[in-house]
Parts: C-alpha cells; structure tokens; sequence
C-alpha cells in the first residue's frame, strides 16, 4: 500500500509539472503571437539598444517592422544607409540601394553583433516543437522542427516574471540567451523588450530589441514574398 501512495504521489507531481509547463509555453506562445495575425497587418516602432556589461549604452538604432502572420520586414538604420530584412517560412532575404534584388540569407546574418533570426519575430510555435520528455516545472525544452532556424534546440524557463530562451547547440550547450519581457504598448499585452546576449561570440556586450508603437495597418499579405520585396519597401517608406 506504501509503494502504491508512492507511486501515486510521484506520478501526480510529474502530471503538475508537464501542466505547469504547458501552462507556461501557452502563455509564451500567445504573447509572442500578440501582434501576428493572419488577416491583419500590424506596423512597430522599434530601437535597437546596444550595451556594455556594465550597463553603459553604447548605441541606438532605430527599426520599423511591418508583421503579417509568421512573415515580417524590418527596416534598419545602419550608417544612414536603409537596410531592408524580409522574414518569411521560407528563409530570410536582404535588400539595400546597393542590391538589384533581393538577396537570399541565412538567420545568422549580423547587424553589428546581433543575428537577424533574434530580431525578426521567432516563430516558436511552428518552427519548434516541444519535447515533453525533457520538460518540467522549472524548464521546457524545445527542438526545432524547421531548418530555417539555425538553432537546433532551445529551453524556455519563466524567471522572475520574464521568460528566458536558451539557444542550444546540437550537443545541447548555450550558445544565446534572449529573455522577453511583457508590456502593454498601444493596449496590446505583449513582449515589448527583448534582450539578446551572444555568450559565445560576444559576451561583453548585449542588446535590447525595444517595441515602442504597435497599430494596425492594410496591407496585403501577398506581398510578403522576395518576388514583391521592392513594392512592399515602398509601402513601409511611406508610412
């Protein structure tokens, strides 16, 4: 009768933890999905904050994101020269006054020492699949599920009222943190602050993705594609 208790016991802590832990990912799934809908367009304001590790900010770039779904364009200010970032399912492209069309990158392309994979919205729900096996009450690990993104797995933990992405490699060592903060911007509860440390490649320094204005906006979803990358460059520049 003892070992049955036990038994039970044990059994009703794993079922609370894979609760817990799926409570956390709905959570985290909707927030990072608040301004992703596939019938409506939504346009952000946004900064890129460069840090040292002592705090010291060492520079602002500001950024304009237009979202459509799981696609997005992003525009940056680097050197007073427009770079342009599409983001769609399947793979990132870049454009600039320099380039005739719209040329095919991979997610590690870097804006000063950031991939453009961390900025662009990760897509967690369709790009990675949780591992329930190896999740429980205090981590849930992630696997990814499409090679657009470079990193083959990554854990989710909720700490201190922010959830914190570990980017893993495929021998399961961190290789980045993001850690995303809720806020409410324009009445949409969502993540507003983002901050990316690269503790391989750069771990001096680190960087805060900053939300600043969200709204709606018309445009079609047909043009989120590298075919019509120029026409939907033109919609953003005139915002």
């Amino acid at each position: 009768m003892k070992k049955i208790l036990i038994s039970l016991c044990l059994y009703g802590s794993l079922v609370a933890g894979v609760l817990q832990a799926q409570n956390v990912y709905d959570t985290f799934i909707a927030l990072n999905n608040a301004y992703s809908s596939n019938t409506t367009a939504f346009y952000c304001v946004q900064l890129l904050e460069e840090y040292s590790t002592d705090g010291t900010l060492l520079s602002e770039t500001p950024a304009v994101s237009i979202i459509s779904g799981n696609k997005e364009i992003t525009r940056i200010e680097q050197r007073r020269q427009p770079l342009y970032f599409l983001s769609t399912p399947h793979g990132y492209w870049i454009k600039n006054s320099k380039l005739k069309s719209p040329l095919k990158i991979a997610g590690s392309y870097k804006i000063q020492e950031v991939h453009m994979q961390d900025l662009l919205r990760i897509d967690y729900e369709n790009d990675f699949a949780m591992k329930e096996d190896e999740s429980d009450n205090e981590s849930i690990m992630l696997q990814r599920i499409n090679k657009k993104v470079t990193y083959p797995y990554a854990r989710l933990q909720y700490k201190d009222n922010r959830y914190v992405v570990e980017f893993l490699d495929s021998k399961k060592q961190k290789t980045k943190v993001l850690v995303y903060e809720r806020m409410t911007v324009d009445g949409r509860d969502c993540f507003a602050k983002i901050t990316i440390t690269d503790t391989v490649f750069a771990p001096n320094v680190f960087y805060c993705f900053i939300t600043t204005t969200i709204r709606e906006i018309h445009v079609s979803d047909a043009l989120f594609s590298h075919l019509y990358m120029d026409e939907l460059i033109r919609v953003m520049d005139t915002r």
